[in-house]
């Protein structure tokens, strides 16, 4: 594989923080993020919690962005249960882990995943990775964060392609290239984000990449 540099791993260049503001990116992708401090004791009620603060994020976002009115719009649910407006043509993307949510809106089909750091498991990767991941997971210093950016690309293409998990882990693949992943198919962009500390944040797209996440307090849409 190319650029492995000794099993060197590097991020991609540093974020551009826009904190609060109530303007969106005009004409790019948007991507905005918010963190939480509740604690849950169930998993379950954190699920739910996590899937309001998504839809809150959304229809924020979409009233800054297009001027949409929230109580108009239709959330539907495709073939392999991703959600879209069944009366708005953007497109979008919800992702959430523990302590934090965040949201893609595009013209085009779009994918976003968000995950906080995990440890590299060798039986996870040998089940989601292909040869060449793994060979550069294997031969990198920084091994939890590449394997952690590595699984929110993945998940990011296979909501892309809004089949989920049906699209296939190994069939979304990326390989290091000129100090980034980049997604095998030609067609597919990706990028990477480190938004707050040890949490990633990774975008796929058939148009235009995201410049920046655009960090939304929670007084904002709550």
């Amino acid at each position: 594989m190319k650029n492995v540099r000794n099993g060197a791993f590097a991020f991609p260049p540093a974020i551009c923080y826009s904190l609060d503001s109530d303007i969106l990116l005009g004409g790019d992708d948007v991507l905005c993020a918010v963190s939480y401090p509740e604690t849950f004791s169930a998993k379950k009620e954190e699920a739910a919690y996590q899937h309001l603060l998504g839809r809150k994020l959304l229809y924020w976002a979409m009233e800054q962005e297009y001027g949409a009115d929230p109580a108009l719009l239709s959330v539907e649910g495709g073939e392999h249960g991703k959600p879209y407006f069944s009366n708005h043509p953007a497109e979008f993307s919800i992702s959430h882990c523990q302590g934090y949510v965040c949201c893609a809106l595009s013209e085009h089909e779009i994918g976003a995943d968000m995950e906080v750091l995990r440890e590299y498991d060798p039986r996870i990767a040998r089940r989601i990775c292909t040869e060449d991941e793994l060979h550069f997971l294997e031969t990198c210093t920084r091994r939890n964060e590449a394997f952690t950016v590595l699984w929110t690309l993945k998940e990011s293409r296979m909501k892309l392609s809004g089949e989920g998990t049906h699209f296939g882990f190994q069939k979304a693949e990326f390989l290091w290239d000129e100090e980034k992943f980049s997604a095998v198919e030609k067609r597919v962009s990706a990028v990477t984000f480190e938004p707050f500390p040890n949490v990633f944040l990774s975008v796929c797209t058939e148009g235009k990449l995201p410049t920046e996440v655009k960090i939304i307090s929670l007084s904002k849409i709550l």
